[in-house]
């Protein structure tokens, strides 16, 4: 079996660290296994997709040196890769819910009638977690009354405007895919069970899952994209390098079994594996990263130093060319932790 894991990015904004960590995380584990990675990009919210967004992810992961196999641009078997141009597939497997009785009409809308029993997912990294859809999914908070009241436990997998619901187009650009493993938050691990439902429903064996433990900020609340290091652009800007950031995201949440923290690229694919995930939530470190990139600068050549700091050297007009440039950059590496802060030590 080929392993094939997925990045699905929704493109309504900026990448995101804790969605560049998840495809970190996929894309270690595919290039560890020998398998795929695919970026699919989930644009069905059209109107808060915008291909702007869309770039940004692209080159973020680009910056990040995670190249994927088939997805934008890389056209593979199982595309298209955006959800938008999908419908047709997506109104195939609806029919095929349909024919087996498994779906209805509710006010225009279509539900998935789940089924009244157990269903346990068996994560690689939470363990084995049970519910059943039918009791769990029966109850909701009513404004009103401030209490607990009976609703409708069945899916809603197609709205009444006739566009698709997350669970049902997630489930099935998996299967037409074959995604044989799923990494991701741990905020989704409460969707796995009506995916799972969905899976059995059309007869198919369920990719593995693994639930990353979320990322959160000093403060000890989910990152935001106004906290600090949230926005990978702004690492781009800042002068980090993609390897140090890469290596500072795998230790949110996962750890080699030893007390190293500084790793090259070729180390952490070596390293990395999901029995090294933990299971509880992490904290960013800001301060930490930044110690990390030092650590990545000071183990470049001077040669490669130089290519990855003459943008900056260039802003503060010092020639990269300089023969001069060289000395000086063997000095400003022991001094600075970004590449932004190069031209001034140069040039204090």
């Amino acid at each position: 079996m080929t392993i094939r894991t997925r990045f699905a990015p929704s493109p309504t904004g900026f990448l995101h660290i804790g969605g560049a960590r998840t495809a970190l995380y996929n894309w270690l584990y595919a290039r560890k296994n020998g398998g795929k990675f695919i970026l699919r990009v989930e644009d069905t919210d059209a109107a808060r997709s915008t291909d702007e967004s869309v770039q940004v992810i692209l080159d973020g992961l680009k910056w990040l040196g995670l190249d994927w196999d088939e997805g934008p641009g890389q056209d593979g078997d199982y595309g298209p890769y955006y959800q938008s141009q999908r419908g047709d597939i997506y109104d195939s497997y609806l029919a095929k819910l349909e024919k087996a009785g498994l779906v209805y009409e509710d006010e225009g809308a279509i539900r998935f009638r789940v089924p009244d029993k157990e269903i346990t997912v068996h994560d690689k990294v939470c363990g084995d977690v049970t519910v059943n859809l039918h009791t769990s999914g029966s109850k909701r908070f009513d404004e009103e009354t401030k209490k607990e009241v009976e609703a409708n436990p069945d899916i809603v997998i197609r709205r009444p405007d006739g566009s698709y619901i997350f669970h049902f187009v997630n489930v099935v650009d998996d299967l037409e895919m074959k995604i044989t493993h799923v990494i991701r938050g741990e905020d989704h691990l409460s969707n796995t069970p009506k995916h799972l439902a969905l899976f059995e429903a059309f007869g198919v064996e369920p990719p593995a899952y693994a639930h990353i433990p979320l990322n959160l900020n000093p403060s000890g609340t989910k990152m935001s994209k106004r906290d600090q290091g949230a926005l990978i652009h702004e690492y781009v800007e800042s002068g980090f390098l993609g390897s140090a950031v890469n290596n500072y995201m795998a230790l949110l949440g996962w750890s080699s079994g030893d007390d190293r923290e500084v790793f090259s690229p070729e180390q952490l694919l070596e390293s990395f594996d999901l029995a090294g995930v933990n299971k509880s939530n992490s904290k960013f470190d800001y301060t930490k990263c930044l110690w990390v990139n030092g650590e990545h600068l000071r183990a470049l050549s001077i040669p490669d130093l130089k290519e990855v700091a003459a943008p900056f050297l260039s802003l503060a007009n010092i020639d990269s060319n300089d023969p001069r440039v060289p000395d000086a950059l063997e000095l400003a590496r022991e001094r600075a932790q970004l590449l932004s802060e190069i031209p001034q030590v140069i040039n204090p």
